[in-house]
This record gives structure tokens, sequence and C-alpha cells, in this order.
């Protein structure tokens, strides 16, 4: 039974840019186990448009832990990280509009995200740090026949996470 994911030292290289029209873009990520059987990979994420090259969006470390498992963190570190979160909640304290905030990743990063990947529904901002609420969409409804694989994550989820840095910016 999986306990508990953690994603660290991720570095954000080039933004996933979906054209418009018919064309489709592919992705591709790529896990490779730091040493085996630990539960510890690093991560690759590319992505290749109709006619172009592959390129590396993101990359980063991601560690599974599960509850019968020996790797994973004692409860100190949880409580800390309740501690931390605690502490960023008093200090962050200007509170965004999600439509602001969304405005700001299209104008200053030239990054227009469609209603099914603004996500970010609660934004409070601080100074290098914030904080703020997701909401998950349900991406399945608009597929076609409503049909979507299984994941542990959603793609469109997981990409909210990473929109919530620009909190403390």
């Amino acid at each position: 039974v999986l306990r508990g994911i953690e994603a660290r030292k991720i570095l954000f290289k080039r933004p996933l840019l979906m054209p418009s029209g018919d064309f489709a873009v592919e992705t591709a990520i790529h896990l490779r186990p730091i040493k085996e059987g630990s539960g510890n990979y690093s991560f690759r994420i590319f992505s290749q448009a109709e006619g172009e090259e592959w390129h590396e969006n993101c990359s980063g470390l991601v560690s599974t832990y599960y509850v019968d498992g020996q790797n994973y963190p004692n409860d100190y570190d949880w409580e800390s990280d309740a501690s931390l979160y605690s502490m960023i909640r008093k200090r962050a304290t200007r509170k965004l509009t999600p439509r602001t905030f969304y405005k700001f990743f299209d104008k200053k990063m030239n990054l227009q995200y469609g209603p099914l990947h603004q996500n970010v529904s609660e934004c409070v901002a601080g100074v290098r740090e914030g904080h703020g609420k997701i909401t998950i969409p349900d991406t399945k409804a608009v597929m076609p026949s409503q049909f979507e694989y299984t994941h542990l994550i959603h793609p469109a989820t997981l990409d909210s996470i990473f929109h919530m840095q620009a909190l403390g910016y």
C-alpha cells in the first residue's frame, strides 16, 4: 500500500507548449532507479510536437514510500513539515484571485492555460513562499468516450502543484 510520494530537486527547463489546431504533443517520462529496490528514482520529462525534435521539459528526483517499507521517513519529518506549513500560512498573506494568478502566467511567462489546467483555486502569496488549494479537474468527462488511463496522480493536478511555486515570486 502506497503511503506517500516525495518529489524534490525539481528543475524546470522548458514549458510544455501545446500547439493550436489539430497538432498533437507526445510526452515521455523516464524513470531511472538510483539504487535498485530503494524506491528512489531520478526522472526526466520530455515532449515532442509533431515534426519537431524531442525537448527535455523537467527533471528531478522522486521517492515512493510504502506502508510496510523500511525507507519511510519517521513521523518527526512529517511533524516538521506540518509545522513549516503552519509558519508559511502565517507569513504568506497576500490573497490573489485564481484569475489574477493565471493572468500572471500569461503576462509574465507567456503561458496560456485552458480551463482544465487552471486548477489552483485558492492563492496566497508571500516572499519566496506561498500556499493555496488545488481543485482536481474532471478530465475524464471531456475525454473521447470518457476514457482515461488510470494514474497515481493526474498530470493536470501535478502541473497545478508546480503552478503554486509561482506564489513565492
